[in-house]
């Protein structure tokens, strides 16, 4: 998470302890990360705007979630922004494939929203992460939004959901 550009600057940004966006990650994660295992309850931005998911789906190339941001408070997290979903790997198909776990990455822009009350948003993965995928059994797809081309920047909390692979 602290090589992605916008999820970086959002974790220095954010009032969680630490001096760095490294040390804010670590310490927000630490209890939900073991040895080959990140919890789905673990954070990819810190505590944000919330939302709620209608839907949530993997696929062999891509990633899609339905979301409606939450904006009952105020108009916050209006487009342009920025979707990352990152995909934590793990059990691989085969025994002697060195690597235990894996990490696969999608950012998608979203320059405006449909009219609808959910906002559908689609991942696409590069070639090299389709490969990756397709050697693993499971997955915990982490979601948020960024928005990080104003003074005020601006995040969703987290979603994830486990996926068994075929």
């Amino acid at each position: 998470m602290n090589s992605v550009n916008d999820l970086n600057k959002i974790w220095n940004f954010s009032s969680e302890p630490g001096r760095s966006a490294y040390t804010k990650i670590f310490k927000s994660n630490h209890l939900s990360i073991q040895p080959d295992l990140v919890s789905p309850h673990s954070k990819i931005t810190p505590v944000g705007v919330g939302s709620k998911v209608e839907s949530f789906e993997l696929n062999p190339d891509n990633v899609t979630i339905k979301i409606k941001i939450d904006r009952s408070t105020e108009e916050c997290l209006l487009p342009p922004y920025v979707a990352h979903f990152v995909v934590f790997l793990r059990n691989p198909d085969n025994p002697e494939i060195h690597e235990n776990i894996a990490f696969a990455f999608a950012s998608e822009s979203v320059l405006s929203e449909t009219p609808d009350e959910y906002q559908t948003i689609k991942g696409n993965f590069i070639d090299q992460y389709i490969r990756l995928i397709s050697y693993f059994k499971n997955a915990t797809v982490f979601f948020a939004i960024t928005k990080t081309d104003s003074k005020l920047y601006e995040w969703l909390t987290t979603e994830s959901k486990e996926f068994v692979l075929s």
